[in-house]
């Protein structure tokens, strides 16, 4: 099981380097089903943060702050919205709903290509809303700011490096709502098992670094719309399963 779970970190590390997102998306699922619903969001949460904050230094000359602080404020509050939700409703039901939303948002998005491009801050504020209440419940944030970065235009490139630190913040207003209003906890891992996922974290960023040269705009988009379909799928199934 652990070399699985390193080998899951890696690869979602290496994947949130190249498109800012997929860290979740790959992993989470993978997780849950290893370790259970409550501690397999928890170490989603706390390893994504940990590769947001090591990429976020290394692309800081990239990130958009006026696009951060459109989306983190409203994340918060889907944050504690969601810890709320989460705490009075089953994980399965909120899981069918978000995963829903955002296979729709997506969808609409691509086929609304031509459409005027999503640029007012309701845009913004919808997907940090809901992106902020996806983490803390299914630990996939993403799939909600993907749906806002294809809708708005928003360059690649500046998406990856500007959804770090708000990932950062995300995942980790997640972890203290989670552990203060629900009843979950940290996996008990040892702790040889918890430094080597943070190597695994570091070695996937690396990994990414020297991939990112060779893909173009149109890949990256490319990679970051088939992301938010799995994600998406993937926690929506997750919750049918669950019901």
């Amino acid at each position: 099981m652990v070399i699985l779970l390193l080998a899951l970190v890696l690869l979602g590390a290496a994947l949130q380097r190249l498109t800012g997102m997929g860290f979740a998306l790959v992993v989470g699922p993978f997780v849950v089903l290893l370790l259970g619903p409550l501690p397999g969001v928890l170490l989603v949460n706390v390893c994504g943060a940990l590769s947001s904050l090591v990429i976020c230094w290394r692309l800081r000359r990239g990130i958009d702050w006026r696009r951060y602080a459109l989306l983190a404020p409203p994340a918060l509050v889907g944050v504690a919205l969601g810890a709320l939700v989460l705490d009075e409703l089953p994980t399965a039901g909120t899981e069918v709903v978000v995963g829903a939303l955002v296979v729709l948002g997506m969808t609409v998005s691509l086929l609304a290509g031509r459409a005027p491009s999503a640029q007012g801050p309701g845009a913004g504020i919808t997907a940090g809303l809901l992106s902020g209440a996806m983490s803390v419940a299914a630990g996939t944030g993403g799939p909600a700011v993907a749906v806002y970065a294809v809708a708005s235009r928003w360059d690649p490139r500046s998406f990856a490096a500007t959804i770090q630190p708000y990932f950062v913040t995300v995942a980790s207003a997640s972890v203290v709502a989670k552990l203060l209003l629900t009843p979950a906890a940290l996996p008990s891992l040892p702790t040889t098992v918890w430094v080597l996922l943070g190597a695994a974290c570091l070695v996937g960023i690396v990994a990414g670094d020297r991939l990112a040269p060779y893909l173009s705009v149109r890949t990256m988009r490319t990679v970051l719309v088939v992301l938010a379909y799995v994600g998406g799928t993937a926690t929506l199934v997750r919750g049918l399963t669950g019901l």
